[in-house]
């Protein structure tokens, strides 16, 4: 694997965490404004778009762990 194809994916996983983060952060500050009923659909794109990322960092511990 090339240097460049090993920084994508790092951009790519740092941009699917990041983004999480946001929507967690969103979520939590509408809960504080608005009442929980809203939050709650970001709070569920939080973890939809975090769920790539885990499984990618399970798969890959568990094809390091193999070899």
């Amino acid at each position: 694997m090339s240097a460049l194809t090993r920084r994508i994916r790092v951009l790519v996983r740092f941009a699917y965490l990041s983004l999480c983060v946001w929507a967690v952060l969103l979520a939590a500050s509408l809960i504080i404004l608005e009442g929980a009923g809203r939050a709650v659909n970001y709070v569920v794109v939080a973890c939809v778009l975090a769920v790539p990322t885990i499984v990618g960092w399970v798969f890959s511990a568990l094809s390091k762990r193999r070899l």
